[in-house]
């Protein structure tokens, strides 16, 4: 990537060690997950004898640099081992979500099929000029069911 490019390209190649590898992965591996202030940290020096050096840098085994890279590489295993199971979750819920579909496909085909017969059955069947008979023919219809309904319930 871009950032592991940049990290690099400011590292001779005399001066490389394999603390610089740490350094290299450490900004865009975050960058990844989102963490973009990750310049607080790189300022973070501890002192070593009487030179300043920054923590990810250090070359004993102080501590404060143990502590720190032990804490940073945890966050990074756990951002991983939840993004990967954050992925799983999601094709979890697509999948279930795709056998759901799958289960109802035949109801939605019948229910689409039916709304077709039943828009075919409604619809006036007779050219513009005489829909007026057809309309006049579905109301005496309507009114004859349900003069039969009133008299059929006494």
């Amino acid at each position: 990537s871009s950032g592991i490019n940049a990290e690099y390209g400011v590292i001779e190649p005399d001066d490389f060690h394999t603390n610089n590898l740490f350094v290299i992965f450490y900004y865009p591996y975050f960058q990844i997950f989102g963490e973009m202030q990750m310049e607080d940290l790189a300022n973070t020096t501890i002192t070593i004898g009487n030179t300043e050096t920054p923590l990810y840098l250090s070359s004993d085994d102080t501590p404060v640099d143990f502590i720190r890279t032990t804490t940073i590489f945890l966050i990074a295993i756990y951002m991983l081992v939840v993004a990967i199971g954050f992925v799983n979750l999601l094709i979890a819920m697509f999948s279930d979500t795709y056998r759901k579909i799958k289960d109802n496909q035949i109801n939605v085909w019948k229910y689409g099929r039916y709304g077709i017969c039943e828009e075919y059955e409604s619809a006036i069947s007779m050219p513009p000029p005489y829909t007026l008979i057809e309309y006049l023919i579905r109301a005496v219809n309507h009114y004859y069911n349900r003069v039969k309904g009133i008299y059929a319930a006494k």
